[in-house]
C-alpha cells in the first residue's frame, strides 16, 4: 500500500472540466487517472495550505472540506471536513487524518466556509492545498 499526495490550487480550473462552476472557495479537480484503494483502509489529511485574499477579505476563520472523507459533526450538521483553520496561527498546522468516504475517485472536491458556514467573509482570491491520502494507522 502507498501513500499519495496531491497538490491542488483553485487556479487549476483552467484545466478542469469543472471550469464554469469553480471558485477559490469551491473547486473540483480531474485527476489524470482514477485511484484505487482497498476498501475502508485508507485516510486523509491537509498537511498544508495557502491563502491569498482579495482585498477587503476579513475572515479569519475557515473551515476547509473535501469530498473523499468521511462526515463529521460540525455547526449542527454532518459534512466532509478535513481542518478548521484560524488563519492567523498558518505556523501551527497539525496534521489529523480523516477515514476515507471513498476507496475510487478520479476528481477531488474542495469547499471552504466560514463560521457561519457561508461564504460572504471568506475574501479568498486563490486557495492552494496539500492533500496526504496514507494507509490508515490501526
Amino acid at each position: 500500500m502507498k501513500d499519495y499526495y496531491f497538490y491542488l490550487s483553485s487556479d487549476d480550473y483552467k484545466r478542469s472540466g469543472f471550469r464554469d462552476t469553480n471558485s477559490p472557495h469551491d473547486f473540483i479537480i480531474d485527476l489524470k487517472d482514477t485511484i484505487t484503494l482497498p476498501d475502508d483502509e485508507y485516510e486523509c489529511s491537509l498537511i498544508d495550505y495557502a491563502v491569498i485574499k482579495s482585498p477587503g477579505g476579513k475572515n479569519m476563520y475557515m473551515y476547509v472540506f473535501c469530498d473523499l472523507v468521511r462526515e463529521s459533526y460540525v455547526k449542527e450538521q454532518y459534512l466532509p471536513i478535513l481542518k478548521q483553520i484560524d488563519l492567523r496561527r498558518k505556523d501551527s498546522i497539525t496534521c489529523n487524518y480523516v477515514k476515507m468516504n471513498v476507496n475510487q475517485f478520479n476528481k477531488i472536491r474542495i469547499y471552504i466556509r466560514d463560521r457561519n458556514m457561508t461564504i460572504r467573509s471568506l475574501g479568498i482570491s486563490v486557495f492552494t492545498c496539500t492533500l496526504h491520502v496514507r494507509p490508515r494507522k490501526k
